[in-house]
Parts: structure tokens; sequence; C-alpha cells
């Protein structure tokens, strides 16, 4: 399955569900093992949900919600670290820059 695919995984017991345009697929690979093979397209927002970045359209206080329309549950700590990731890959500075300051 193409990681585009993919909207977000979510860990389940001791199972990993992955959750794609298709539906729902259960699988055994823990959840830890599926961060790693997901690599960085993926966030972990909380400690059982990790998305695909490509789907983020919007993120409130303490949830993502995904262009799917599903919200997904987010804690503080990774919403800054979210905001943070999310700046790096789209050169985003925060504050003002050197030329603004002048």
């Amino acid at each position: 399955m193409p990681l585009k695919d993919i909207h977000y995984v979510m860990a389940f017991q001791h199972n990993t569900v992955i959750y794609t345009s298709k539906g729902e697929i259960t699988c055994t690979v823990s959840f830890n093992k599926m961060e790693e093979l997901l690599g960085t397209q993926f966030f972990k927002i909380h400690r059982s949900y990790t998305i695909n970045r490509e789907y983020i359209r919007l993120f409130g206080h303490d949830y993502v919600e995904l262009t799917t329309g599903e919200k997904v549950p987010m804690t503080k700590r990774n919403r800054a670290q979210l905001i943070n990731s999310l700046m790096d890959c789209t050169n985003i500075q925060s504050g003002i820059d050197d030329d603004a300051k002048k």
C-alpha cells in the first residue's frame, strides 16, 4: 500500500489500525514498529495516533482535523512539536525577520 493512501494510524490494544480512504486495516505489527516503517511523512500527535502530514487541514487545541473531515486527538506537547515540524517543512519563520526590523 502506498504511504500516500494512509490517512492515519492508531494503536488499539495489541494491534495497529491503519485508516485509508478505502477503509480500515487491522494488523499485528506493533504501533512503534509501524511508526518506524512509515517514516517522516507521518507525525505522532498522541501516544496512540500517528497522522500523515499530507492530510492535515487544521488543528485545534487538542485535535487535528484531516482533509477527510476526521478529527484525531492530539496532546498539548505534541501540538507544539507539530507546529515546529510544519514550520520546518514549509520554511516558515516565527517572529519578525531581519529585513522587517530595519
